[in-house]
Parts: C-alpha cells; structure tokens; sequence
C-alpha cells in the first residue's frame, strides 16, 4: 500500500479533471482487515475532498516509479571502471501557502460539512464510512483543534477565532453531521447496505460517538 505524507501531491487516477491535490491531513485506517488510509486533499479544480484509499486510487507526483519489468541495459566492458553521470531530480515543488481567510469565511468552512460525505459519484459504503470518521472528533480535548484544522486548512485555527467560537461552531457541524448520518442511513436501507460492519470498523472514539449520534437521530430504539 502507498502510504501518503501531508504536502503530499497526487492526482486522483479516477477523477484527473480534479486536477493536482495536496494531501493536507492523512489517518490510518483498515477496511475488511486491510490497512488503507483517509486523506484529507484539496485539489486545483474541485476544492477539498475526502479521499479512502481502500475505494479510491491515487498516485503521487514529483516523479516515475522505476519498472521492475523493463529489460536492464548492457554496459559495455571499456566503460564498466567509470562511475554513469546521473542528472540530480529537481526538487519537489512545495505550494505557495495561501493567506489564511478571514473570521467569516473561517465560521462558513468550520459548519460545513465535507463535500465528499454528499458527493453523488461516491459510492454510499465510502461515503458513510467517511461521515463515521467524522465523528472521531470532541469538543472537550485537542482533537477540537484537529477538527479545524481539517475543515478550513488552516495550521492554526486558534489565530482567528478563541476556543469557544470553536466550540459553538463544532455543535452546529455535529447537528448537521447527524442529519446527514441519518439521510445516509435511509439511503442504505433502501438499496439493501447494513451499515453496521462498516460502523464497527471505524475507530473506537468514532464508533463510540455515533452510537451516540443514533441514540440522538432515533430517541426510541
């Protein structure tokens, strides 16, 4: 499995019309026992995406992997006491970081939720196995700022808005988290997906959040 690195770039192999994406956030992750990871990528031509490695194929770029298949090349025997020239890679090309937005547009980005948790194209194991991971996050210790940091892109939240303004925006992310937890329950009941082996592979803290969540969405079960 290709493991991805923030600052990563790759191109998504199944949507190039996204353009080049830089990995900002990665979480390891397993599906059917295979570890894969989630990524959190903002592509040049579709914005941020939340990308699972076990559904989605990506490649990263700054350069061609060699071809074990490929015939090795003869070096003549008057050259073989000579050391082969080689050309140095040019260095990966980091982005230029863009300014960080102001307070209103960081409010909008910190309650809304991902795009890729709606995204029609996705398939809805993927994108409720992404909206479980959603709910690995907490307002009461650090992974309030992880949450951030992950819905705006900004390295420090906590710049631009106090801890409490991220806390009133994080209740209306969960509100609307489970409203679409529930929508995306519905839809798997109607096309005959049992959600729950896909609940249980989430991440205890997730796993342990959206019993929660259900409790909430369904008062009486």
């Amino acid at each position: 499995m290709t493991e991805f690195s923030p600052n990563d770039q790759v191109q998504h192999q199944g949507k190039p019309e996204w353009g080049t994406g830089i990995v900002l956030t990665t979480q390891q992750a397993s599906h059917e026992g295979k570890p894969c990871q989630r990524l959190t990528v903002r592509f040049s031509a579709a914005g941020k995406k939340t990308i699972n490695t076990a559904f989605a194929s990506l490649a990263r770029l700054g350069g061609a992997e060699p071809n074990p298949s490929a015939p090795a090349q003869s070096t003549p025997a008057r050259a073989a006491s000579k050391t082969p020239s080689r050309t140095p890679a040019p260095p990966r090309e980091r982005p230029t970081p863009a300014p960080p937005p102001d307070k209103a547009v960081l409010t909008e980005r910190l309650a809304t939720l991902p795009h890729g948790l709606a995204d029609p194209f996705r398939g809805i194991e993927e994108r409720l196995a992404d909206t479980v991971l959603a709910y690995r996050y907490r307002p009461g210790d650090r992974s309030l700022l992880e949450w951030a940091v992950a819905q705006t892109g900004v390295a420090d939240p906590l710049s631009i808005l106090g801890r409490h303004e991220l806390e009133e925006q994080y209740a209306t992310f969960r509100i609307r988290l489970d409203r679409h937890l529930k929508a995306l329950l519905e839809e798997a009941r109607r096309a005959r997906i049992e959600p729950h082996p896909i609940i249980n592979a989430a991440p205890p803290e997730a796993r342990a959040e959206v019993q929660h969540a259900l409790r909430r969405i369904n008062p009486g079960r």
